[in-house]
């Protein structure tokens, strides 16, 4: 899931080191080795995807054919390791033909390039094996929609007459349903493979009867739909300090700054002034600061989500029960709220792997979150004294990486409380 969210925000190569990371401990995951293809294929895609000039971009694109190459090698490594996930066969299928018709476009004479000669040769050996795939899909499921979609892709790069896409990609249609999700992502990579110029009659024939279809059920919608702005207007993320444990040497948030603490935390949502459909995230529900922002969220009717790094026990134990007062009580009436929904690391994630920090992994895991929502909507709350030290993930990362995407970022600096005037009188009155 990380390496989702690393990839949706185009940061693809920590995407592919999570990913190779992970399949050191799971080298059959399929899943995973599927999806480290794909995001080889996008990073192909970007190197020519913008391009207006027809010429250029078919350059391109076969100039950054080790990409292209290299989505092709790993989606054949997950065909091989089970031929019935035919999604890997169809992909690796259509990357290969896309090659091939790239190097016939490129080619300035009879030496072609060995790898590449290499590659092609597979193509009718791996167009009787994805056949075969999909065509036992289809006999074991009738109903399997997206085996009869994937008959759709391969009509595309093997038929004889451009009918024969319309007829394959019709009969899946009658088992999509409304899956607006599917068409919009076939007709992405549809549209991909018409600015190549690849197999134009084929790929026109398949995008008018997807888009025919897409426009039907966009059109129902806006028959029957009430207008309803399912997306938050503003989504506010935080991170700040805990409630200082007993035993900390120098005092960073002591339990009696809390008033205080929240009081500067409303004034800033008050500022925002967030609507009652806005999102809420927090990376924990640690006494403190975490509690503070999500009570005052909820006093809103915000809806929030919450990422822990640990089961609640756990985190219970690490960040809240060590320091005295009813935040444990606090805590659970966060976690039982019907506007909060906890999101727990080890099931979402899987395990840390070796090396890695939980809490940083967490941090990062939230931010990515709201990242997803565009950076316009995002507003950062830190309730922090901005002193350095922070690993990566940590609240100082945070604010780096918002204020780099151009993003809001409100700081409640601690060190600035009036607390410490307070206490910093009391000193020089018992010094005199």
């Amino acid at each position: 899931e990380e390496a989702f969210h690393l990839s949706r925000l185009k940061q693809f190569d920590e995407a592919i080191v999570r990913l190779e990371s992970l399949l050191k401990d799971e080298p059959t995951n399929i899943d995973a080795i599927s999806y480290l293809a794909s995001i080889y294929t996008e990073t192909w895609r970007d190197d020519w995807f913008y391009i207006p000039d027809e010429q250029e971009r078919l350059i391109a694109a076969y100039e950054s054919a080790h990409l292209l190459k290299k989505a092709i090698e790993t989606y054949f490594k997950a065909y091989r390791l089970d031929q019935n996930h035919y999604s890997a066969g169809i992909n690796a299928l259509l990357l290969l033909s896309v090659l091939d018709h790239l190097a016939q476009q490129n080619s300035k004479d009879s030496e072609t390039d060995v790898e590449e000669k290499g590659l092609r040769q597979q193509l009718l050996m791996l167009q009787g094996a994805v056949q075969f795939s999909l065509e036992s899909a289809v006999t074991r499921d009738a109903t399997d929609a997206q085996a009869f979609m994937a008959l759709g892709d391969f009509a595309v790069c093997t038929a004889q007459d451009p009918k024969q896409v319309t007829r394959a990609y019709k009969k899946a249609l009658t088992l999509l349903w409304n899956n607006k999700f599917v068409l919009k992502c076939t007709l992405y990579q549809l549209a991909q493979l018409k600015l190549l110029l690849f197999r134009p009659e084929y790929v026109q024939a398949a995008i008018s009867v997807l888009q025919a279809e897409l426009t039907r059920l966009e059109h129902q919608e806006q028959v029957v739909a009430v207008p309803l702005d399912r997306e938050p207007p503003q989504v506010i993320l935080f991170s700040g300090h805990m409630i200082d444990s007993p035993n900390r040497p120098q005092p960073r948030f002591p339990a009696a700054m809390e008033g205080e603490a929240k009081q500067k935390i409303e004034e800033v949502l008050d500022k925002l002034n967030p609507a009652a459909n806005s999102l809420a995230i927090a990376p924990g529900i640690a006494c403190g600061g975490d509690i503070l922002f999500i009570e005052s969220c909820l006093q809103r009717n915000m809806k929030i989500e919450v990422f822990l790094p640990f089961e609640p026990a756990k985190f219970i134990q690490d960040s809240v029960s060590f320091v005295d007062g009813d935040w444990v009580e606090r805590y659970y009436k966060i976690q039982n709220h019907p506007d909060v929904t906890i999101n727990l690391q080890p099931e979402r994630l899987g395990q840390v792997p070796e090396g890695e920090n939980a809490y940083e992994r967490n941090n990062r895991w939230a931010l990515y979150s709201t990242l997803m929502y565009g950076i316009e909507r995002v507003r950062l709350i830190v309730l922090w004294n901005g002193k350095g030290g922070d690993a990566p993930g940590g609240t100082g990362d945070m604010v780096q990486q918002v204020r780099q995407l151009g993003g809001i970022v409100e700081h409640i600096d601690t060190t600035k409380f009036d607390y410490w005037k307070t206490k910093s009188e009391e000193k020089s009155l018992v010094t005199v």
